[in-house]
């Protein structure tokens, strides 16, 4: 399906580990505007090539530290057909009663629900909140 759809990857680490966006901009029409990197210039013509190009690659120095982002801050954005792709780590435990792993972390989302700026996608569970409520 994204084939051949121009995509823009971010890798970095949050406070529990990994986390990893991919922006993939629609085929022709899609075009995607990192806040980062404000050069960046995407769906721009290019001749078909009948090998895969590499991907062009940017660390941001020093090494490990990279660009910083509060909450609610702006990182990119679709002028026009998009999909996103999130991969972040959470931890998970071992349940007392059953053994069964379980995380803190709970969607506030469903498959298929439209996310405007500012949604929150998840949250922690506060485990002192909910031992209170049980």
């Amino acid at each position: 399906l994204y084939v051949e759809n121009e995509r823009v990857v971010l890798e970095g680490q949050w406070q529990q580990g990994y986390l990893g966006l991919a922006a993939i901009g629609a085929t022709n029409i899609g075009s995607i505007q990192l806040f980062i990197e404000p050069e960046l210039r995407t769906n721009r013509p290019r001749k078909k090539l009948l090998q895969s190009e590499p991907p062009e690659e940017r660390l941001y120095q020093p090494q490990g530290v990279g660009v910083m982002l509060k909450k609610g801050d702006e990182l990119a954005a679709f002028n026009m057909g998009s999909t996103v792709v999130l991969i972040f780590q959470a931890p998970v435990h071992k349940s007392l009663k059953d053994e069964a792993l379980s995380s803190d972390f709970r969607f506030c989302i469903k498959r298929g629900d439209r996310i405007h700026m500012g949604e929150a996608i998840g949250r922690w569970r506060n485990s002192q909140n909910d031992q209170s409520k049980k």
